[in-house]
């Protein structure tokens, strides 16, 4: 339902969007959930193109670019792009990126921005990391459109948290300082590293190997020294995105790793969803700082860093294909449980429903959900 409480929370576009899915024939709600989570992904990964992020990569051209190397990289799965359930990540990323970069536009682009918002942050929890910076913009902005926005979505955020978010009870394994003390290797490893080679990748750049978190951290030091090389010659509003952007990587980081308990789980496989956004932060800061760096060098040179970085993201990509994968035979088990649904309809729903199985969990129809109109 679009009111169901998953994992503790309301997520209310993926709820939205998959029960009026459930409206279609069976054989269709799949594609229908699938088709939502594919037109936020594309959103998400156009966003940077955006004429607000200018003052970070002044270029239209370079933006559009960029967000094509980041399309390429592997810093996502098959999950994270194609699920309905899996979209509330794409759709905290618009959140932050529209918010974090928001300017004074028409009221009509203003109103949308809004409107968005306020249905995005009931769908993601982590949308709590926003309230500092929209407490700077509710105090320091100059344009008072702006400073209404930012004092609504702030009651939003506390009105999902009254309303929208279940206390956890489990509190136990939750301890901050040890969550801190985990986050450095996180960010090397999981953020930095993984968005440019990947998990998949065998030999010595597999992920949590010496070498790929010596490549996370020369690429760190290497964002670290080019900032500071480049600071004092930064106009006042590309030196707030940087800031901004900076923050919220670690800030993101540890909400993820204190409130799923990672610290307390030694040796488990931290999922890629827990590091998504932090990538998608952080890779146009670097892809900026490396551009600054190209537009130094002689033409010819120019070209050979571009080939050079599309190669290097094309290689990536083909080495964690299969992340970007589903097994055939979970897709034949699919089609055989809408085939079973569709049968069982026409046949005025026999008792039992179908269910299907699958490891960890399963998928029944309930007498609620036969109750739906269309069903």
């Amino acid at each position: 339902g679009m009111f169901d409480f998953y994992s503790g929370y309301i997520s209310l576009l993926p709820g939205v969007a998959g029960y009026l899915a459930s409206l279609l024939p069976a054989r269709w709600t799949p594609y229908a959930m699938g088709a939502f989570a594919g037109i936020v992904s594309v959103f998400a990964y156009s966003v940077f193109a955006l004429p607000r992020f200018r003052p970070l990569v002044a270029s239209d051209a370079h933006r559009a670019g960029i967000c094509l190397l980041m399309a390429i990289l592997p810093v996502a799965n098959a999950m994270l792009l194609s699920s309905d359930v899996y979209s509330l990540w794409n759709l905290l990323w618009l959140l932050i990126a529209l918010n974090l970069f928001s300017e004074s536009e028409s009221s009509s682009v203003r109103w949308a921005q809004f409107f968005f918002s306020v249905l995005a942050i009931w769908s993601h929890p982590l949308s709590v990391v926003l309230v500092p910076f929209l407490i700077w913009r509710w105090r320091k902005n100059d344009s008072r459109p702006e400073r209404q926005l930012a004092l609504a979505l702030l009651v939003t955020l506390g009105l999902y948290f009254v309303f929208g978010v279940r206390s956890d009870s489990g509190q136990e394994g939750r301890d901050l300082l040890a969550a801190m003390s985990l986050l450095p290797g996180f960010l090397t490893e999981h953020v930095f590293s993984e968005a440019l080679v990947g998990p998949m990748v065998p030999g010595r750049f597999s992920s949590g190997s010496l070498w790929a978190i010596l490549l996370g951290g020369l690429v760190l030091g290497f964002v670290l020294l080019s900032c500071v090389r480049i600071w004092p010659t930064l106009e006042g509003r590309r030196k707030q995105c940087l800031i901004q952007m900076a923050l919220l990587v670690p800030t993101l980081s540890l909400a993820c790793i204190y409130s799923r308990a990672f610290h307390d789980r030694p040796g488990y496989a931290i999922p890629i969803r827990y590091a998504y956004i932090q990538r998608l932060l952080w890779l146009p800061v670097l892809f900026a700082l490396l551009l600054s760096a190209v537009n130094r060098l002689r033409p010819d040179a120019q070209k050979l860093a571009v080939a050079g970085l599309v190669a290097w993201s094309l290689l990536s990509a083909r080495a964690n294909q299969s992340m970007y994968e589903v097994a055939p035979g979970e897709s034949l088990h699919l089609a055989r449980f809408l085939q079973e649904v569709e049968d069982w309809e026409a046949a005025d729903r026999p008792a039992p429903a179908p269910c299907y199985y699958r490891p960890g969990w399963h998928i029944r129809l309930d007498d609620e959900a036969l109750a739906m109109p269309g069903r």
